[in-house]
């Protein structure tokens, strides 16, 4: 028997801020790549990351970041209620970011790099 479900959509977790805030919040925060230590600039993506995804950034060089700015709307796709990925415009190309839910909120969890 065939069902006609939709696509799957994202958890809303009232009190906290939506998927796509989290990874607008988390993309600032990884553009500022100047003038700071390896150490400040993780921090400053502290709130909105994983613990798992930190761990992968603490000897990262922050100098690396291939970007400048937000350049457009985010494109969100839910994968489940809790899983979603958020495409991030950025010059000069989309920052592609996993978010998961975990302990009651959206944090990111993975973070890709795509140059256009």
């Amino acid at each position: 028997m065939a069902t006609s479900e939709g696509p799957p959509s994202a958890t809303a977790i009232s009190g906290v801020p939506a998927p796509e805030k989290v990874a607008l919040d988390f993309t600032n925060a990884w553009l500022r790549s100047t003038g700071v230590t390896s150490a400040e600039w993780v921090k400053g993506m502290e709130p909105y990351s994983t613990k798992r995804l930190l761990e992968q950034f603490k000897d990262a060089d922050p100098t690396s970041v291939p970007a400048e700015a937000v350049r457009g709307p985010v494109t969100v796709r839910p994968r489940d209620s809790q899983l979603v990925e958020v495409d991030v415009p950025v010059t000069p190309g989309t920052l592609k970011l996993r978010l998961l839910v975990t302990n009651g909120r959206w944090l990111v969890d993975g973070v890709s790099w795509e140059r256009s």
